[in-house]
């Protein structure tokens, strides 16, 4: 099931009034997260990286940077299984807690926003997320950055979306979206929203 129905657990699929959230999932990654960190720094907007534990253990020193430069980071699991919701609950659970405990150990803060792989819902995620206080971040606008391969496409489809409360997922291993994070940004600025990760 997914996220955005909001069946088996209420996620947070939308942005605050006046706001827009831009959420990075899979990373870090050693060539693209540090590119997006740039670009963000330079529209003075802060963003929301769910990251992957096994990631995270590579690559510590832009986990950090990531902090360092005033964003949020979330839970994305250990390894991002591709079978993620036909796990059983002690799989699940691993998965979760210890993706985001090794991301804990990095970082020395606590984390609590988390948001499965590819959006998946269940009730094993959902009793997981709620034992562990974990807040479930969604989102109402794909950026589909995995898939089209059309960078000029993608920002066109992404913008004409964009309005009060948007909130995007896209991926921090992706060139297209390197590309495109300037004119998006640009286009919630020019619609007056505050690129920060106020959820709602």
């Amino acid at each position: 099931m997914n996220l955005q129905l909001n069946v088996y657990l209420k996620a947070k699929n939308k942005a605050k009034k006046g706001y827009a959230v831009l959420g990075f999932d899979d990373g870090p990654d050693p060539e693209m997260t540090l590119k997006i960190l740039d670009i963000l720094e330079t529209y003075n907007a802060k963003a929301i990286f769910f990251l992957i534990g096994k990631n995270a253990i590579n690559h510590p020193d832009i986990v950090k940077e990531i902090v360092k430069r005033g964003h949020l980071i979330g839970g994305h699991t250990l390894n991002h299984p591709a079978n993620f919701g036909t796990l059983g609950f002690c799989q699940a659970e691993k998965e979760i807690l210890h993706g985001i405990k090794v991301v804990e150990a990095i970082i020395n803060q606590k984390i609590t926003l988390f948001r499965p792989p590819l959006g998946i819902s269940n009730p094993i995620i959902a009793a997981i997320t709620k034992n562990n206080n974990l807040q479930v971040v969604g989102w109402n606008i794909r950026s589909y950055d995995t898939i089209n391969k059309n960078a000029q496409k993608m920002l066109t489809r992404i913008t004409r979306q964009i309005d009060d409360r948007s909130s995007i997922l896209f991926h921090d291993r992706v060139q297209n979206t390197v590309e495109i994070l300037p004119y998006i940004l640009q286009d919630m600025q020019n619609k007056k929203l505050i690129i920060f990760p106020e959820i709602d």
